[in-house]
């Protein structure tokens, strides 16, 4: 076989493989075919490609296999990343994960837009918004009357496709249009509702209740009258009722000639004035005290004691001298038995002030004297008992047999 048949044998024996050189390489005559055209990129960016290479080899013994030329079988290809870039802004990252995408976008090769829904509608309001895409916004406003009570105006487009913020309600706050407030109250306008401001005299959600009792005018004050006699000519001025509106009053009282001739002692003078209308009830009250005049306080005796009856003293003071046993009444007319008594007029009978007692042994007085008028202690309940006792024995008993109940060593004042 010549030398051109060799050659023509080796061309008809052309094997595709791809590798980097062996140590059989020279003698298998092995060489490199020209790369072939890179492959299309596995992505629309940055994405991987590939291209292949060839190797001829003469057809011989030892030289029929791949690695008599290449040492392995990755060497007879090239691998390169392809379409190294991303869309509006991204960022490369790896080609195996594509690009790092600015807010709004999205895919591997940033060329996709973040989208949101079309916002929903605003009931009794009105929504604008130019765009769904990304960073765009929607904006809320509510119709006349209307007033927005939660979410928010304004909502902007997210990275996660939805509007930021809570949706808005609209709700109406011009409820006083209707002038619900009557009786010239006035309206506070509120969200779905209204307050009215009632004038005096009138209630209720409308002001629609006439809660005005009766006025008053002239009613008179407590009196306290001192008079000697035991009856007394009371007058005042009659009280006048009536009404703003125009009502029907009614009046009772229990005096209605307005005076009263009265006896010592506390009346009580009423007048009621009631609106049939509504039931509502005005009152005139006051208190007239007819009394004695008072009586002016007496001396407590010196070595003595002031002992007098503690119950109805508006009406009558009843006094008796009492003595400590170690003495007696000073030199002079006076008696042991002898009363002080202050009625209506608010004179003393007889007149002050209480004799004092002076040292023991002298005797002073006629014989109906009794030691009975002496004590060994002030606070001694003998004391107390022995002036009950003289009382009911007295011209002044009416204190005891008028008031029994009270009547009683307990009601006696004893002051030394």
């Amino acid at each position: 076989m010549n030398k051109w048949s060799i050659l023509l044998v080796l061309i008809v024996a052309l094997v595709d493989v791809v590798a980097e050189r062996a140590s059989t390489w020279d003698f298998c005559n092995c060489r490199w075919a020209e790369w072939s055209k890179w492959s299309d990129c596995t992505e629309q960016c940055y994405g991987r490609h590939r291209r292949d290479r060839k190797v001829w080899i003469s057809n011989k013994k030892g030289c029929t296999e791949f690695a008599h030329c290449a040492t392995g079988q990755n060497e007879g290809s090239e691998y390169a990343d392809c379409n190294t870039f991303c869309y509006n802004g991204g960022t490369y990252l790896s080609s195996y994960t594509g690009c790092i995408c600015v807010a709004g976008k999205y895919g591997r090769c940033c060329d996709k837009t973040v989208t949101c829904a079309t916002p929903a509608t605003l009931e009794n309001g009105r929504r604008s918004y130019s765009s769904l895409n990304y960073g765009s916004t929607v904006t809320y406003s509510c119709n006349h009357d209307y007033r927005m009570t939660s979410g928010s105006s304004r909502r902007t487009c997210q990275h996660n496709s939805g509007w930021s913020g809570l949706m808005p309600r609209c709700r109406y706050v011009n409820t006083c249009s209707s002038n619900p407030c009557k009786n010239g109250g006035s309206c506070i306008n509120g969200v779905e509702s209204y307050t009215c401001q009632c004038q005096p005299g009138w209630s209720g959600i409308n002001c629609e209740n006439d809660v005005q009792p009766p006025t008053m005018t002239g009613c008179s004050k407590d009196q306290l009258i001192y008079t000697k006699d035991a009856t007394y000519n009371v007058t005042w001025s009659i009280p006048k009722f009536s009404d703003p509106f125009n009502k029907n009053i009614t009046m009772l009282t229990n005096y209605p000639e307005g005076f009263i001739v009265a006896p010592w002692g506390d009346h009580v003078v009423q007048y009621v004035a009631t609106k049939p209308f509504n039931g509502l009830q005005t009152e005139c009250k006051f208190t007239v005290k007819i009394r004695p005049h008072p009586c002016p306080e007496l001396n407590i005796p010196i070595n003595g004691a002031r002992v007098c009856n503690g119950w109805k003293t508006e009406y009558a003071r009843v006094c008796l001298v009492y003595c400590n046993k170690e003495f007696t009444l000073q030199l002079g007319s006076y008696s042991v038995q002898q009363w002080y008594i202050c009625g209506a007029s608010g004179n003393w009978l007889p007149s002050g002030p209480l004799p004092n007692c002076t040292l023991p042994n002298i005797k002073i007085g006629s014989g109906k004297d009794s030691p009975d008028y002496q004590y060994n202690s002030c606070h001694d309940d003998s004391v107390k008992q022995s002036y009950i006792d003289r009382l009911k024995a007295s011209h002044q008993a009416v204190l005891c047999t008028k008031h029994p109940d009270e009547c009683k060593p307990d009601n006696v004042s004893v002051d030394c």
